[in-house]
């Protein structure tokens, strides 16, 4: 077939250089030190500079993008504790889907990253705050309360 719909296709389209890169391994190197120190701004540097190089990139195909997005998004979600995992990724899938350019789908992945590093450290200083008030409470009932082992 040469001629309309059905015409096959005269040259397979080039290989971009995603896979070369190995985005998704600088994207883990960069996102496991965010998640270790809590940092909203190293995780939002993370899919920025891994945006940015696909930006760059030459020959690179759409479903290229959301796979590499999507497992970023994977990737990010398992260093978490984070109880419906499958279905919070299942929705960053979904939302990704629905955007028109790369910005869009790393936007997507910087929410994703927002939301639930702010839930972390947000649960972590309430712990904190629990421990440090159990701790005051226990030493005013020591201050107030005589020793039994002093006399």
């Amino acid at each position: 077939i040469v001629k309309g719909t059905g015409r096959i296709l005269d040259k397979m389209p080039q290989e971009s250089a995603v896979h070369e890169k190995n985005l998704l391994e600088k994207y883990m190197r960069l996102i496991t030190h965010a998640v270790e120190v809590l940092s909203l701004e190293e995780a939002e540097n993370a899919a920025i500079q891994i945006r940015e190089t696909l930006e760059d990139t030459k020959n690179i195909q759409g479903q290229e993008v959301l796979e590499l997005a999507a497992d970023c998004g994977r990737l990010f979600l398992s260093q978490l504790e984070i109880r419906q995992r499958e279905l919070e990724n299942k929705k960053f899938e979904e939302r990704c889907e629905h955007c028109g350019t790369i910005h869009d789908i790393f936007e997507q992945l910087i929410q994703l990253q927002k939301e639930h590093l702010e839930e972390v450290i947000k649960k972590r200083e309430m712990i904190r705050y629990d421990r440090s008030d159990r701790q005051n409470s226990i030493s005013r009932t020591i201050l107030t309360n005589r020793s039994p082992w002093k006399r």
